[in-house]
């Protein structure tokens, strides 16, 4: 018989593990890379507005099966003690994605912000697809998307 858990450690790094019961063998394994992950970062005096950007695009990935199997939520929020540049980097070495956007608290998302940043990489991978194949090489570094 074997039974499966699967949660998320509290603490730094985000670990999803997976318990098997039998012969008491445990498997520990890191979560699964995505392509985008949004980045968002706040300050407890900010967390309504986080919060209400939170809810949105909640809402977006749950409306659409091509978001819910591509693009992951990450947040950090504290009281002010650390700088956005050391948030963005706490973030950034916590990510597990190909594709990166940040997103602070006080951006106001569109009702279709989740389905614009997957046209948009596709647009940019099909773009890389075609540059491989006339024979210009690009670097394969995690890229990070700007949003304006």
């Amino acid at each position: 018989m074997e039974e499966k858990v699967l949660k998320v450690n509290e603490g730094e790094d985000a670990v999803l593990q997976k318990e098997i019961t039998k012969e008491g063998l445990e498997l520990i394994q890191k979560i699964p890379k995505i392509q985008i992950e949004i980045l968002v970062y706040s300050t407890e005096d900010n967390a309504k507005k986080m919060n209400k950007m939170l809810a949105e695009l909640e809402k977006q990935l749950n409306t659409s099966r091509r978001a819910k199997t591509r693009v992951r939520i990450f947040w950090t929020i504290d009281k002010g003690d650390t700088t956005a540049e050391q948030k963005k980097q706490w973030l950034i070495e916590r990510s597990h994605c190909v594709y990166y956007v940040f997103t602070p608290e006080n951006h106001v998302v569109s009702s279709t912000y989740v389905k614009s940043l997957l046209d948009n990489v596709k647009k940019f991978e099909d773009a890389l697809r075609f540059f491989k194949k006339v024979g210009i090489s690009i670097s394969r570094k995690k890229q990070q998307i700007i949003v304006e």
